[in-house]
């Protein structure tokens, strides 16, 4: 079995603004369900990876909705 951490991409096609992540758990056992993430962006013609965000979430079967801070 794999091990953590594991990494998923998204690719919209072109640059978009998004206002967070909807994250499902599943829902047949308690094991795979995300605890910890971190967001990264990239403009996909450069390769390069900008941190933007991270956070914890608790280990439950609840689909959660994770906002993105705006600061500034």
């Amino acid at each position: 079995m794999d091990k953590p951490p594991f990494y998923l991409t998204y690719n919209l096609g072109k640059n978009e603004t998004i206002g967070g992540i909807i994250y499902t758990p599943r829902t047949d056992n308690g094991a795979g369900i995300v605890t910890e993430y971190a967001v990264y962006v990239s403009d996909g013609d450069s390769g390069k990876a900008n941190f933007v965000f991270e956070g914890k979430m608790d280990e439950n079967f609840v689909v959660k909705e994770i906002p993105f801070e705006v600061t500034g």
